[in-house]
């Protein structure tokens, strides 16, 4: 799964920070709190529930426009 989860962080407009390879596979990313409830509608309706988008913090990232 870990090859379209990635693709879809992005559209979602995040960034992936780091990934880790264990056992299992965590991606940590950032995005726009907003786009957190897409985000998770997406990754549950595509892994059939079985992906679990859990928040570890809250950091602020400089932007441009």
């Amino acid at each position: 799964q870990y090859g379209w989860v990635a693709p879809l962080i992005a559209a979602a407009g995040g960034v992936v920070d780091d990934t880790e390879f264990t056992d299992t596979v965590c991606l940590r990313f950032h995005l726009p709190e907003e786009d957190i409830g897409h985000l998770q509608a997406a990754l549950t309706e595509q892994s059939a529930g079985s992906l679990i988008l859990t928040q570890e913090g809250i950091a602020f990232y400089p932007f441009s426009e």
